[in-house]
């Protein structure tokens, strides 16, 4: 095996069609260390994350703590923290932690002196395939950096420094009577699927400000997260410069990949890039409603729904509520199958981004 491939992996198998999955050596392990009340029985309590983060995450350079504040939750008393520079990938420090195993914890890092720039935290905790890896990041800025898109404390979503309500469909038709049609609505955001051409996308934005509407472009980043750095950097610069201008494209939206399985660390791969590279556009992740199952089913347990709320600016989830029982998968403990479950998805959805950060329904 390559240098520095795990000894084990966790696999989930999401298949479209019909036809045979054949693998080689298979290790088979008792059942009942594979269930929640197996290896992965305290997983969805376990995390690692820094404390009074700005929603998102840009530090004005005179604030920035000396002493960052932590919490946790371990499998094991071992913590290490990398500090890692994104773009160059360089390890900046190393910090090696005794803490209480599987209890919430606090503590506190001197940080070093950081220039401008994007930075992400490793937390790696215990062995095998129940290990704790988790992910936080900050952005160092002038004190003067004024993005375009922020958030108040109260999670109001703000551009341009006025307030902004996103209200309208998901996938709608483009056509010049379509936008019009939205706009009469009170459509204000509208998320659209589009290829990497800029003439689609310039005839997009050319119509979303006609009409005043702003866009979402939908492009199911999380997919670009299979490739390596170099590749991935490419693709962000490419859509860095086909975006050049184009005022009206709020951000990049991935749909449901918790839910259709993709890794986690594809997406930590492709999102850490757009943290790095667009400090003016947001990134959101909606989840399909299942956001309530067991430790041991990464597809809808809370906390790998977390992991991926928790790389991404704004989150948000698919809700099926009329006609009643379209979703029949949806997996609210409460069963709740009336428009009143909005509700509940909310909660849910704010739970998994420990009710700091922006969320849409």
């Amino acid at each position: 095996m390559p240098e520095g491939t795990p000894d084990r992996v966790q696999i989930s198998v999401f298949p479209g069609t019909e036809g045979q999955l054949s693998f080689d050596d298979p290790e088979f392990l008792p059942a009942e260390k594979l269930t929640v009340s197996g290896i992965f029985a305290n997983k969805n309590n376990e995390f690692c994350r820094i404390l009074h983060q700005p929603v998102r995450r840009n530090w004005k350079k005179s604030a920035l703590p000396r002493k960052m504040q932590f919490a946790c939750h371990l499998p094991d008393e071992n913590l290490k923290i990398s500090l890692l520079d994104i773009f160059t990938g360089k390890t900046i420090a190393v910090w090696n932690q005794k803490l209480a195993a599987q209890k919430d914890t606090a503590f506190s890092l001197d940080l070093p002196d950081l220039d401008y720039g994007s930075y992400e935290f490793i937390f790696e905790s215990g062995k095998g395939p129940a290990a704790l890896r988790e992910f936080d990041y900050i952005r160092i800025v002038p004190d003067d950096f004024t993005p375009r898109i922020t958030f108040r404390d109260d999670n109001t979503f703000m551009v341009d420094g006025k307030p902004f309500f996103p209200l309208g469909p998901t996938n709608t038709p483009r056509t010049p009577e379509a936008f019009r049609i939205n706009a009469l609505s009170g459509t204000t955001l509208m998320n659209v699927m589009a290829s990497e051409d800029i003439g689609e996308l310039r005839y997009l934005n050319q119509m979303a400000k006609k009409h005043g509407i702003y866009l979402t472009w939908w492009n199911h980043f999380a997919y670009t997260g299979q490739y390596d750095f170099k590749r991935i950097e490419s693709m962000l610069k490419n859509q860095d410069f086909i975006l050049d201008g184009m005022d009206r494209i709020l951000g990049f939206m991935d749909d449901e990949s918790a839910w259709c399985g993709v890794p986690a660390e594809w997406m930590r791969k492709v999102s850490r890039m757009y943290f790095a590279m667009f400090p003016d556009h947001v990134t959101l992740e909606n989840h399909a409603p299942v956001m309530h199952g067991p430790a041991s089913d990464f597809r809808r347990a809370p906390h790998n729904i977390r992991r991926f709320t928790g790389l991404v600016d704004v989150s948000s989830v698919d809700i099926y509520p009329v006609p009643d029982g379209r979703a029949s998968y949806a997996d609210l403990p409460s069963g709740n199958r009336t428009l009143a479950c909005v509700g509940e998805f909310v909660d849910a959805c704010r739970k998994s981004s420990w009710n700091e950060r922006p969320v849409m329904m």
